[in-house]
C-alpha cells in the first residue's frame, strides 16, 4: 500500500464583483445549476461547479473570470489504481 500526495492544477471560475451586473446569463448557461444570483451578484457554488467555464463564455461583461487553483489529492495506490482519501 503506497501513499501519494498529487498536486492539481485547476482552472475555476470566479464572479468580478463590480463587473456583475447579475443579469443571470450565467446562471441560464450552468449545466449543473451551481451558479446563483444573490443580492445584485452571481455567486458560485465552488462544490458544485464542474470548471467548465461556460459561465465565462457567455458572460457581455467580462464579469466571470477563471482562476487557477491548486488541490492537493492524498491518494492510496491500491491494486494498481487511485482511490482519493481527500480532497481540501
Amino acid at each position: 500500500l503506497a501513499r501519494w500526495a498529487v498536486d492539481l492544477a485547476s482552472i475555476r471560475p470566479r464572479v468580478v464583483a463590480d463587473k456583475c451586473t447579475a443579469c443571470a446569463e450565467c446562471v441560464t448557461a450552468c449545466p449543473v445549476e451551481a451558479i446563483v444570483i444573490d443580492g445584485d451578484v452571481a455567486r458560485i457554488d465552488d462544490d458544485a461547479c464542474l470548471e467548465c467555464l461556460c459561465c465565462s463564455e457567455v458572460c457581455r461583461y467580462d464579469a466571470i473570470a477563471a482562476r487557477r487553483s491548486a488541490t492537493t489529492v492524498v491518494a492510496n495506490l491500491i491494486g494498481g489504481s487511485m482511490k482519493s482519501l481527500k480532497r481540501p
